[in-house]
């Protein structure tokens, strides 16, 4: 099954936000204990997740609204019955 590119490029800068959001929050991360910084990356790759969607979901709505509906009338010629 092919997947088609806004998939594609979705995927793709998700990723990416993750990533950035997974470096911006190393400092958070570091411990010694192995288990818990795995259960803190995965909390915030979660986390990075929902804000990313969310993001989206704002801005296509935002362009939803800023959309505007143009209706044409259209007049049509009278008939006799």
């Amino acid at each position: 099954m092919e997947i088609n590119n806004s998939e594609q490029a979705y995927d793709s800068e998700k990723k990416k936000f993750v990533e950035a959001s997974l470096a911006d929050n190393s400092k958070q991360i570091e411990s010694t204990d192995e288990e818990e910084v795995n259960k803190h990356r995965q909390r915030l790759k979660r986390e990075a997740v929902i804000i990313f969607d969310e993001a989206l979901r704002y801005f296509d709505d935002l362009a939803l609204e800023k959309r505007q509906i143009s209706i044409r009338l259209v007049s049509l010629p009278e008939t006799k019955a």
